[in-house]
């Protein structure tokens, strides 16, 4: 099992090197991964985790303070997200969008600013000369006044997942006490404490769906009982 997964992380290296070299086939996404464990776990399907070439050069590109989008990682740092993204140490429903969550690896950039992964589940994307369903990263970054982030993203109705260890080597990692004040229940540590909001929000759309093809089905047979009706009276008169 680990000797798969670091073929699967050796994989990824090369494609990111493809992609820097301008090797990589244009209109393909990365994969990262499949869908680690702990995404399972949280309710995500098992699905490739794919990443957009544009989004791994604008993770590349030095940060420039009138482009949020650069966000100045090194590529050695990009090529650890896959190992990264298994064992987080915090998943949250994002404050911005409701399908994303977000995931707080245990690694920093260059200015010890914690990495944040958004997570959009079920999409889809083109990879390896052919469409694939898809749980899609959509960028990796350096998240600026992380303190006063983490205000939010560690209320209770966010929180989705919290490992109290991990919690403690970011903090040594980013040299700041980023945990110190966050109080979280032992018995939540290591746990998924929720359903994150975008999975819930998208089966909700999905049951709309269904709701709105049974109502039309059920409209067309209305219409087509009506029609019935209709000729059965029609030939009534006439008779």
């Amino acid at each position: 099992m680990y000797a798969a997964r670091c073929s699967e992380y050796l994989r990824f290296g090369y494609e990111v090197d493809a992609v820097t070299c301008g090797e990589f086939n244009r209109t393909s996404t990365l994969k990262l991964c499949d869908t680690p464990a702990i995404l399972q776990e949280a309710g995500f399907d098992d699905l490739p985790m794919l990443y957009t070439q544009r989004h791994l050069l604008d993770a590349l590109r030095p940060k420039d303070y009138y482009d949020p989008r650069c966000h100045g990682l090194a590529v050695e740092q990009v090529k650890r997200i896959p190992e990264l993204l298994e064992r987080p140490v915090l998943m949250c429903d994002s404050p911005a969008r409701e399908d994303v969550l977000l995931s707080v690896l245990c690694a920093v950039d260059s200015d010890r600013l914690p990495l944040i992964a958004a997570i959009k589940p079920g999409g889809s994307g083109y990879y390896e000369m052919g469409e694939v369903q898809t749980n899609f990263v959509l960028a990796v970054y350096g998240r600026s006044n992380f303190p006063q982030y983490l205000d939010m993203l560690m209320s209770q109705e966010r929180l989705v997942y919290y490992n109290e260890e991990r919690g403690r080597d970011l903090n040594a990692l980013a040299k700041l006490q980023l945990l110190r004040s966050h109080v979280v229940d032992p018995d939540l540590s290591d746990i998924i404490i929720h359903t994150p909001r975008c999975l819930v929000n998208m089966e909700t759309a999905a049951q709309g769906g269904c709701d709105l093809d049974m109502e039309a089905r059920d409209a067309r047979d209305a219409s087509g009982s009506l029609a019935r009706r209709a000729r059965w009276v029609r030939s009534f008169q006439g008779w």
